[in-house]
């Protein structure tokens, strides 16, 4: 589960920016003999504040997607992924209603030492709108896992013109 809020202090306001219900990634490198698809599903619901048709916007999204993912360096874990993707949602942003969108989502996965990763991506889908043909969505994050089961992220990300900064802790079970 991935949560993120937007906190206004002019107008003391806290806004529920993102609500990611499920997001399960699998990147699987190649091997000899051993080709499984890396893959990536994922079910969120986002709000954006200031959108073209009123004060606040709201996106549901389904998102998955299948692909390859290579080694680059066989002596450190450095994995370069590619997934073609589709997202299916509905929107109330430009009357966009229900949609599907067809996209490609890359990224670099470096292991820094035991507990330490780095995770840089970039993705883009194209949505049939008129104002907003493509989706272009940017991120960068760097994680310390520590316990089997916890990790905690440092994360940037850029969307819609827009940067965003973000701290999160996780849990997986």
């Amino acid at each position: 589960m991935d949560t993120s809020i937007e906190i206004d202090w002019r107008q003391r306001d806290i806004f529920l920016n993102r609500l990611g219900l499920i997001a399960v990634a699998s990147l699987s490198p190649i091997r000899p003999l051993i080709t499984p698809l890396s893959w990536r599903l994922s079910a969120l619901i986002e709000s954006e504040r200031n959108c073209d048709v009123t004060d606040r916007c709201t996106n549901k999204h389904l998102e998955g997607g299948a692909g390859y993912a290579f080694y680059l360096m066989r002596n450190r874990p450095y994995i370069f992924y590619t997934l073609l993707m589709a997202d299916l949602g509905s929107s109330t942003e430009n009357d966009l209603g229900f949609y599907a969108a067809p996209g490609v989502q890359s990224g670099l996965l470096i292991e820094l030492a035991d507990q330490w990763k780095w995770l840089t991506q970039g993705e883009y889908f194209y949505r049939f709108a008129r104002n907003n043909l493509g989706v272009w969505h940017f991120s960068s994050e760097l994680s310390y896992g520590f316990a089997t089961d916890y990790e905690l992220r440092l994360r940037s990300s850029y969307w819609k013109r827009d940067w965003q900064y973000g701290l999160g802790f996780y849990h997986y079970f």
